[in-house]
C-alpha cells in the first residue's frame, strides 16, 4: 500500500488532471455550442447532429422561459393557473405551462392545423398514421424526431421539419384549450392574452449537449 504522502501526492495529481480535463471540455463545447448555433440560425430547426468516430453529438437548444410580471400570470391562465403553476416561495411554471408559453412567446405555433391533421399530411399508410399518432404529440421535439425517422424512415431534415410543425400545432392546441377553458372566444380577448404573455415573459433559449454512442 502506498505511503501517506503518495496518496496525497496522487490526489493533487487526479484534482490538477480532472480541472486541466474540465477546462478542455468547457471549451470544446463551447466551440461546438457556437457552431451549432450558427447552424441552426435562420432556421426553424431545434437541434443538430455532428457524427465522432465511435459517438454523435446532438446540440438542442432550450427555452427557458422567465417570468417578468407575476401579477399577470391570473388572468392569463385563469381557471387553470392553480394547474399550470407551482407556488413556493415564488410562482413556478409547469412544463406544459413552460412549453405553451415559449411557443406563443417566441411565435413558434400554427393556429391552421392540429397534429392530427400534421400528421395525416405526413403519410397515407394508415397503420403509419396510427402509430404516429400514439408515438408523436409534438410535446417533445427530439422524441418527435426519433419517432418519425423510426416509423416513417425520414431522413433526418424531414424529421426536423415535421417535428417542428407538429410542436406548433400542439402549442395552439394548448393555447386553445386554454382560451376555452376561461370562456375567452373573441379576437379581442385573444389579443389581450397574446399581448398580456408577451408582457409577462422573457423567453431565452440555450443550448443543450448530448452525447451518444453509435
Amino acid at each position: 500500500m502506498r505511503n501517506l504522502t503518495e496518496r496525497v501526492d496522487r490526489l493533487a495529481e487526479i484534482k490538477r488532471q480532472q480541472e486541466a480535463l474540465k477546462r478542455e471540455k468547457d471549451s470544446l463545447e463551447a466551440e461546438l455550442l457556437k457552431e451549432a448555433q450558427d447552424d441552426l440560425a435562420n432556421t426553424k430547426y431545434k437541434s443538430v447532429s455532428y457524427a465522432g468516430t465511435g459517438c454523435n453529438l446532438t446540440v438542442t437548444m432550450a427555452d427557458s422561459v422567465k417570468i417578468t410580471y407575476e401579477s399577470l400570470l391570473p388572468s392569463i391562465f385563469g381557471k387553470a393557473y392553480s394547474d399550470l403553476t407551482k407556488t413556493v416561495t415564488e410562482v413556478k411554471l409547469t412544463d406544459p405551462a413552460k412549453r405553451l408559453i415559449a411557443g406563443i412567446w417566441s411565435g413558434s405555433y400554427d393556429s391552421r392545423s392540429t397534429v392530427d391533421e400534421v400528421i395525416e399530411a405526413i403519410s397515407s399508410d394508415e397503420k403509419v398514421k396510427k402509430l404516429l399518432k400514439k408515438k408523436c404529440k409534438g410535446v417533445n421535439y427530439q422524441k418527435d424526431i426519433d419517432n418519425l425517422r423510426a416509423i416513417c424512415g425520414c431522413d433526418n431534415n424531414e424529421a426536423q421539419e415535421y417535428a417542428y410543425m407538429l410542436m406548433e400545432a400542439a402549442v395552439w392546441q394548448q393555447f386553445k384549450t386554454l382560451l376555452e377553458l376561461n370562456g375567452v372566444d373573441d379576437e379581442a380577448g385573444i389579443k389581450d392574452i397574446l399581448d398580456k404573455i408577451q408582457a409577462a415573459f422573457v423567453v431565452e433559449q440555450t443550448a443543450k449537449p448530448s452525447l451518444t454512442e453509435v
